[in-house]
């Protein structure tokens, strides 16, 4: 009866080993299961951060092949007709006052935190402000510590070139230009569109429209003027020039200077 007994407790015993056993094997393989589980979530998002990263320098790549303007390696001189190392200094402005001609001179407004880029679609430009910089001369209620992009839109064609810079002789008149693939040229005088919208977060920007009777131009640049003969006075003020792929070109500080915007 005793064996009988003992051997019951042995079975008994073994069973319960055996089921102790297959738990702890299940909690093993429960484990290994998990440890797996976790290590794919790490690998997919390893997985997932690297294309984020891919997908940004790609974006960053593309971004840095737009046209860039508003500093000295920053002009596109890819699309033009002209070559302005042979720009004729005796000539004068198709719309220009007799006796004046220009020399070609850098106009990097870049300085006081103006730049412009146009899109890789041609179809719009953004005006790029450093207030940090720009607040300096204007002052303004942005802190001074931003940078804010301005996107322009209402183009009815396609944008062939962009150009920024000022004109005259003192600040105001720093003008964003866009050179259009019919040859016209439209324009935003930069001090009226914030002075009509606000410099907030909401400033909508815009193309003021075409310069009147103009066309055919294929490169904008500055120009200072200079009297050819000797018989007039106040030279070396900025003038923006509408160039023509044969050369001869318009005065478009002359235009703007009749128009409103540029009223201080």
């Amino acid at each position: 009866m005793r064996n009988q007994n003992f051997n019951k407790l042995m079975i008994v015993l073994m069973i319960t080993m055996i089921i102790l056993m297959i738990f702890l094997m299940y909690l093993l393989l429960s484990e290994r299961d998990n440890s797996e589980s976790i290590r794919v979530q790490n690998d997919s998002n390893m997985i997932e951060k690297k294309n984020k990263i891919n997908d940004q320098q790609k974006q960053n790549s593309a971004d840095s092949e737009d046209v860039n303007q508003g500093n000295s390696d920053g002009i596109d001189n890819t699309i033009s007709e002209f070559d302005v190392s042979k720009f004729d200094t005796t000539k004068e402005a198709i719309n220009g006052t007799s006796g004046w001609a220009y020399k070609p001179v850098e106009n990097d407004v870049s300085s006081i935190g103006l730049s412009i880029r146009l899109s890789k679609t041609k179809k719009s430009a953004v005006i790029t402000i450093d207030w940090g910089k720009y607040f300096d001369i204007y002052g303004t209620s942005v802190s001074t510590g931003e940078i804010r992009n301005y996107e322009i839109t209402n183009f009815t064609k396609n944008i062939r070139e962009v150009y920024i810079g000022g004109f005259g002789q003192s600040s105001g008149y720093e003008t964003a230009f866009y050179v259009m693939e019919d040859g016209t040229v439209e324009y935003t005088p930069i001090m009226d569109a914030l002075g009509n919208n606000g410099s907030s977060s909401e400033t909508i920007m815009k193309s003021y429209g075409k310069i009147n009777d103009v066309s055919g131009v294929v490169k904008i640049i500055t120009g200072t003027d200079y009297c050819l003969n000797d018989q007039c006075m106040g030279d070396g003020a900025f003038n923006i020039l509408g160039i023509k792929a044969d050369g001869t070109f318009y005065n478009l500080s002359n235009i703007l200077n009749k128009a409103s915007y540029y009223s201080f």
